[in-house]
């Protein structure tokens, strides 16, 4: 899996070329849950992609700070943080909240939409 931070002034649409699968948290520096989250995820999506190389190239998993791109937050309808959404072939970022809170939903909703992950 590749991880990236979308940086200012980069575009969203531009990174998620050639993906099957790509998860986006929105969040912040200063968000306290975010901290929390953010690696937990992180780590449980290299972990499972770690055996499968095939994998490991078709997902992508971007972290977004609404504060730097404040114009992506409010088109998503981001309200609250940490907030995660999933961009499949064929699609736009779906920007409708997909799960919010602890890690054990954010797996929970990952394998539910086939992003497996390993026991």
């Amino acid at each position: 899996m590749t991880c990236i931070v979308l940086e200012k002034g980069q575009k969203l649409e531009n990174v998620m070329e050639g993906y099957e699968k790509v998860i986006v948290q929105f969040s912040a520096d200063w968000c306290r849950p975010c901290k929390f989250i953010t690696p937990v995820v992180k780590n449980k999506m290299e972990e499972m992609t770690s055996d499968n190389p095939e994998l490991k190239n078709k997902i992508l998993y971007v972290y977004v700070n609404i504060e730097e791109h404040r114009i992506l937050s409010a088109q998503c309808n981001i309200t609250y943080i940490p907030c995660f959404h999933i961009k499949t072939p064929g699609g736009n970022v779906d920007c409708n909240p997909i799960v919010s809170g602890n890690s054990e939903v954010v797996i929970e909703f990952c394998i539910n939409n086939g992003i497996p992950f390993k026991e």
